[in-house]
């Protein structure tokens, strides 16, 4: 439905900005998931970090800089920035 199509576009929104806040560049995105990027660490290594918290994201070999997060609902993406911003200090 529109209302949760207006969900998930407010919380990829927001999750952007999160990231953007804590060094991550971000690609443009209008689908329900996100490229991010992270100058200080690969994506192989945030994926590989994430992973031990049971935190998902997807990596692939051909784009080694990034990780593409899918949009989940705001707690879930609120663990996820949590994470993130312990394991990026």
């Amino acid at each position: 439905t529109q209302k949760n199509i207006d969900v998930i576009c407010h919380v990829r929104d927001n999750t952007r900005s999160r990231l953007q806040e804590i060094g991550f560049e971000v690609l443009d995105s209008s689908a329900n998931f996100l490229f991010a990027r992270h100058d200080d660490f690969s994506g192989k290594k945030i994926y590989d970090a994430l992973k031990k918290y049971k935190i998902m994201v997807r990596y692939f070999e051909n784009l080694p800089a990034y990780v593409r997060i899918t949009i989940g609902t705001a707690e879930q993406m609120q663990v996820l920035l949590e994470v993130l911003t312990e394991i990026t200090k």
